[in-house]
């Protein structure tokens, strides 16, 4: 019988670094995904995936088992992506001073083809392109909500807002998903 994530606390705190290895690769999936969504970079997802179980694992003495470990776990790696989305932001900003803001990743209307002859693939990459245009914010707690399928109290926890914060941006993420999606799949007049 596979071991609970409190068992293998338990073990971790008990010196089986195996134990940990086994939480990473449970969790590691949800921590890329949840990461990815606030740091865009590829290089540093890697890096704050890395820095947030190194985290945990030195915070996990302090693990009081209040909230689920993968809740506990998602609120560590949250707050180290915040961090270094910041610290980009910060270091855009000065870069970007000098830019002149085109933006060539665009396509024009006429280049999108009709949502019928679009393959299932390609409407994932269209609503996941679409789901990046969100507001951070909206971004995160939606792929907290469907694709590592928390619950509001869950993302409350990991996002550090108010329960009704959470529902309340998780229904404006839909309502404005729902026109974006209207704009990119209908055929313009």
């Amino acid at each position: 019988m596979p071991s609970t994530d409190a068992d293998l606390v338990r073990q971790c705190l008990d010196g089986d670094d195996r134990a940990f290895a086994v939480l990473v690769e449970r969790h590691g999936a949800a921590v890329w995904g949840a990461v990815r969504e606030i740091v865009r970079e590829a290089e540093d997802v890697k890096d704050v995936v890395q820095e947030s179980f190194i985290s945990a694992y030195r915070a996990l003495p302090g693990f009081r088992g209040e909230a689920q470990f993968r809740t506990w776990l998602l609120k560590i790696a949250h707050n180290a992506a915040l961090s270094r989305a910041q610290q980009r932001a910060r270091r855009r900003e000065t870069y970007t001073q000098e830019e002149d803001g085109d933006d060539m990743d665009a396509l024009p209307a006429s280049d999108r083809l009709p949502d019928e002859h679009l393959s299932a693939i390609e409407i994932e990459e269209r609503l996941s392109r679409l789901i990046d245009d969100l507001p951070g914010h909206y971004r995160v707690v939606l792929v907290l909500y469907y694709y590592e399928e928390l619950t509001y109290k869950e993302i409350a926890e990991v996002v550090g807002r108010p329960i009704n914060t959470v529902k309340a941006h998780i229904r404006r993420a839909k309502i404005r998903l729902g026109e974006l999606v209207g704009a990119e799949f209908v055929p313009g007049e």
